[in-house]
């Protein structure tokens, strides 16, 4: 896809997530949905390009001098993917220039920061709307889309897309954990204060003193759902556009399916030590034990 059209991509689809609702979206129901799955897996082989842009709260709040807004140099900027049958190997590079590789070969991922940094190796990966481990889907933050969020088809370059929208949870499943657990100990702190206040004698309260009677607002998951915009080529089940806010602004992710290469896909020799490692490792332990 031309870097024109994409860029049209986001300029079109970028105001759809703070859009309101109105009569005129009911007045006409969109073309029938074809059956599922709308999102596919991507081919073997394949390899794909997602570009990240972002528009800061500081600079969509700045008319002025919008270029003066502080920019998140830890933000992605952009992600390659090329998978192929036995290896996927994902290179991530941000706005600070740091590239971060994740290879995904026999059943351990592995992690390099730059080129020559040392390996990091789990059996697993973070999935949720920002990551994924490739075992289920190969595109992160699209599995809330459904039949019920379906709001009607585009025209992008040559491609016609299912657009697809709703309020989700953008935030990284650690982060909101951890939102959830200071919730919840706000909480508990609260009922201790209630409980000493019962167990000590009645005395009258200073009339400038306020008594919170009601205490913390509950953790609620929809207070954490953003606006979020899924745009996925009807005819490949391969997505084109995911734009969506988060707390520092609102991402826009473009992706572009490139033809594999030519080449065949190998292992770093360190990282192929490892995994023949493990792989010696875990033969070892699936051996009977030995008959006294």
């Amino acid at each position: 896809m031309k870097t024109t059209v994409l860029t049209a991509l986001v300029i079109g689809f970028s105001g759809l997530l703070h859009a309101q609702e109105t009569g005129g979206r009911h007045a006409s129901s969109p073309p029938p949905l074809p059956p599922g799955p709308w999102l596919k897996r991507a081919p073997v082989p394949a390899q794909w390009l997602v570009s990240y842009s972002r528009k800061s709260q500081e600079s969509a709040q700045s008319k002025d001098s919008p270029s003066q807004a502080s920019a998140d140099l830890s933000a992605k900027k952009t992600v390659a993917v090329n998978k192929t049958a036995d290896l996927l190997v994902e290179v991530t590079m941000r706005q600070n220039g740091s590239v971060v590789s994740r290879w995904k070969a026999g059943g351990l991922f592995l992690t390099q920061v730059g080129s020559e940094g040392s390996w990091i190796t789990s059996a697993g990966a973070e999935t949720g709307f920002n990551e994924t481990d490739y075992t289920n889907s190969d595109f992160p933050g699209f599995d809330w889309i459904s039949e019920k969020n379906y709001v009607g088809v585009k025209a992008v370059g040559s491609q016609q897309c299912l657009v697809f929208r709703d309020k989700v949870v953008t935030m990284d499943p650690h982060d909101l954990a951890a939102i959830q657990a200071e919730i919840q100990q706000s909480i508990e702190q609260w009922r201790i204060r209630q409980e000493e206040r019962k167990s000590k004698p009645s005395s009258p309260i200073p009339s400038d003193e306020v008594v919170d009677t009601s205490g913390p607002r509950p953790f609620n998951i929809d207070d954490y759902k953003m606006d979020a915009v899924a745009v996925i080529d009807s005819a490949t089940g391969l997505p084109v556009m995911l734009s969506y806010v988060t707390d520092k602004g609102n991402e826009t992710r473009t992706y572009q399916f490139n033809p594999a290469p030519a080449t065949s896909l190998s292992l770093p020799p360190a990282a192929q030590k490892i995994v023949a490692a493990q792989q010696a490792r875990l033969k070892r332990l699936s051996r009977p034990a030995a008959i006294p």
